[in-house]
């Protein structure tokens, strides 16, 4: 796909929730639910108007750092495909199909680490949606081998989550929340650490111009 088609692919996937709630409203409400109101409102296009600003602040980064690699825009349409499975969620709890939004978060939050894990492979080095940390963007070695071990972290916590599902009560939003949010923190925890961990093992040096192409300030 080339790269314009690519940067309107997250429209569509915006536009296709908006399609979803018009949908819904018209053939799944009871008619005694269809006054408006804030509250449906909200629930018929708040993930949408969500999706559209996190799509526009996602470009405008691209944009800064002239990032127009395929993975970079994988990342974007692979959150706006998350937010819309949490809004044919939100839709369903609201058209009475499903009971509550309890049962579907631990499948979502682990579909989301699952993809950003895949995902985070296919990085380009130095890309606007990788963890960027000046070890990481000391070489390609060090870029490399950090998305690989967040990687794997993503995927054990998507595993760890998902297999969440069969608790009740708090334990398990516990046990939904701690590995997710322990997966993304180890992984920018051991980005930060990376370049001395390859210098130590007899890998690369510095590359200068590596370093060169990523423009933008890392965390």
């Amino acid at each position: 796909m080339s790269s314009a088609g690519r940067r309107w692919l997250p429209l569509l996937v915006i536009w296709g929730q908006v399609l979803l709630s018009a949908w819904v409203y018209a053939e799944r409400l009871p008619e005694n639910a269809q006054a408006w109101s804030l509250t449906l409102l909200g629930v018929m296009l708040g993930v949408p108007a969500v999706s559209f600003v996190l799509w526009l602040l996602s470009s405008l980064v691209a944009r800064k750092d002239d990032d127009d690699s395929r993975s970079g825009d994988l990342v974007i349409v692979w959150g706006l495909v998350f937010m819309f499975g949490l809004h044919a969620a939100v839709l369903a709890v609201a058209a009475r199909l499903l009971s509550s939004l309890h049962d579907a978060i631990p499948f979502g939050v682990g579909a989301l680490l699952a993809g950003l894990g895949v995902v985070f492979v296919t990085l380009e080095p130095g890309s606007a949606m990788g963890i960027r940390t000046k070890a990481t963007l000391q070489s390609r070695e060090a870029w490399m081998r950090a998305h690989r071990v967040a990687a794997a972290l993503l995927l054990s916590g998507a595993v760890m989550s998902a297999s969440s599902w069969f608790l009740k009560g708090p334990s398990r939003m516990v046990m939904v929340i701690v590995p997710a949010v322990a997966a993304v923190l180890l992984a920018i925890l051991y980005a930060s650490r990376i370049q001395g961990r390859v210098a130590s093992e007899g890998g690369t040096e510095p590359d200068s111009n590596f370093r060169a192409d990523s423009e933008s300030t890392p965390v």
